[in-house]
């Protein structure tokens, strides 16, 4: 689950990501620990970046609260639940989704779950901001 929270000292908007019931399955544990580790050290404007993870409140604890930047859509609502996509938005975002494919390589990862929902899209200022559902 993923909520959106307003930062009190920055003051900017930020995405929080609850990962319920850490400790249930080890392998889980693992990947979200993975996750943690590697999206914060990524630095790529077509990447979202963790910025920090909450401290539990008590030594028993079994969610983790991951704070990351706020998208205002992910790509797989602006494709499915937005407008229809023109050529230049799809050729805009698969322009980005390959830069930032580029960039997670280079720096040694190979991603074997890439899904539309993870993607931020933002769009140039040569496209309408109208594909994005209301």
């Amino acid at each position: 689950m993923v909520v959106s929270a307003l930062d009190t000292q920055t003051g900017k908007k930020i995405a929080i990501k609850k990962c319920a019931n850490l400790f249930v399955d080890p392998i889980d544990a693992r990947k979200i620990g993975r996750e943690i580790r590697i999206m914060s050290q990524l630095a790529h404007p077509n990447i979202i970046k963790v910025v920090d993870v909450l401290p539990p409140q008590t030594a028993d604890f079994d969610d983790v609260y991951m704070v990351g930047e706020l998208m205002d859509v992910d790509l797989h609502r602006a494709i499915y639940y937005g407008r229809p996509l023109s050529a230049e938005h799809v050729q805009f975002f698969l322009y980005q989704l390959l830069c930032g494919i580029k960039y997670i390589h280079s720096v040694g990862i190979v991603h074997r779950d890439l899904k539309v929902s993870i993607l931020p899209p933002s769009l140039p200022p040569s496209l309408p901001s109208s594909l994005y559902p209301s």
